[in-house]
């Protein structure tokens, strides 16, 4: 009986040093880099925004929307453009 709790014991204890044993490598994002965070709202200010609203809003582009809608949130981004886009759909809401 000794041994057997002496055997736990010591598997804990090995178990608990391997468990809390340092990780050498930094764990980060390349999005969370200074020139990661630019290259993101370069892409979403020139590229996803204005590719996905450039339809007009239906049953298949509304996923598109709906992403160009999430970048914009993520970004804090408001232009002209997008307000344009936005009133455009309230303007046809009887179509739909």
């Amino acid at each position: 009986m000794k041994k057997i709790f002496l055997l736990l014991t010591c598997t804990f204890f090995v178990a608990l040093i391997f468990a809390q044993s340092q990780n050498v490598t930094p764990v980060y994002s390349q999005y969370a880099t200074k020139e990661g965070r630019e290259m993101m709202y370069k892409q979403m200010v020139e590229e996803t925004i204005p590719d996905y609203l450039a339809d007009k809003i239906d049953d298949s582009t509304e996923d598109q929307w709906i992403q160009a809608f999430w970048a914009m949130e993520l970004i804090l981004f408001r232009s002209d453009y997008c307000e344009q886009k936005l009133r455009e759909p309230w303007a046809h809401i009887d179509e739909r």
